[in-house]
């Protein structure tokens, strides 16, 4: 892993992050609405993994602004 030098490379990294767990949980949210699982255990973790992912990218934008002093 690389060494980050500074923090708006950091904030900029953590913000290309979290922009790409919102693309992802956006895909999976439509493909979950079109999809045809019948089987209520196997649907409920997958949403439950994309509220995960959506929390995780709500914690990384949260950084982001600590970092930059900005507000959450």
């Amino acid at each position: 892993m690389k060494k980050i030098d500074n923090i708006a490379t950091l904030e900029d990294e953590l913000i290309r992050y979290s922009s790409q767990l919102d693309n992802i949980n956006e895909l999976i949210t439509i493909n979950l609405g079109n999809s045809n699982i019948s089987k209520s255990k196997e649907r409920e973790r997958l949403y439950f993994l994309n509220d995960y992912i959506k929390d995780i990218s709500k914690q990384l934008y949260s950084l982001c602004s600590k970092l930059t002093g900005g507000d959450d």
